[in-house]
């Protein structure tokens, strides 16, 4: 009787199943590696982007323009990314062309574009010169003060009624900066004879 090799013993030619197992092919991992530094690039791509968009939008802090000419201002806004809003109003104290006020106040952060509304001076205000010519002086004068101007009397003689007034310059209806004089001459009777 020959032996037979006993049950638990591997099989014949058990090994040989192993190798082609063993030598499968590095194309899928290469295909995966490609996949992962794709998904790496694309992600980098993304965030980049949403930091190109987050840097566009991130607030900025207003800059200081008031007192500066309106180009001036508008420059440094613009520089800021910030977009300039106008608005044009006269002012007593403010020089034509420079800039009285500002909204938002300088230092305040807000989103690059949002606008900065800027008021630029046209200078003094204009008023137009009431007509007083054959009012009473004081009348006159109280209307010329209203408008913001200044009543300069000057009496003369004239056979229109005493304390009327009989001149005036400039015209009624001019146009005047605010605070200038209007010369009303007053009569104050005729002419005394000797």
């Amino acid at each position: 009787g020959a032996a037979h090799p006993p049950a638990y013993g591997p099989p014949t030619g058990f090994y040989e199943y192993e190798e082609p197992r063993r030598r499968r092919s590095f194309w899928p991992w290469l295909l995966a590696a490609l996949l992962i530094a794709a998904a790496v690039a694309g992600g980098w791509y993304v965030y980049t982007k949403v930091q190109d968009q987050l840097e566009a939008t991130k607030p900025v802090a207003v800059p200081f323009v008031e007192g500066i000419k309106e180009v001036n201002a508008v420059d440094k806004i613009r520089e800021a990314g910030l977009s300039a809003h106008i608005i044009r109003r006269p002012d007593d104290m403010v020089a034509e062309t420079f800039v009285i006020s500002q909204d938002p106040s300088a230092g305040t952060r807000t989103d690059k574009g949002n606008p900065v509304t800027i008021a630029v001076s046209t200078g003094l205000p204009k008023v137009d010169v009431p007509g007083v010519v054959g009012d009473q002086a004081t009348d006159a004068v109280a209307a010329i003060t209203e408008r913001g101007l200044k009543a300069d009397v000057h009496d003369i003689n004239s056979d229109k009624e005493t304390g009327t007034v009989t001149g005036q310059d400039p015209a009624s209806g001019t146009r005047v900066v605010k605070g200038t004089k209007v010369r009303i001459n007053v009569s104050q009777g005729p002419k005394p004879v000797d």
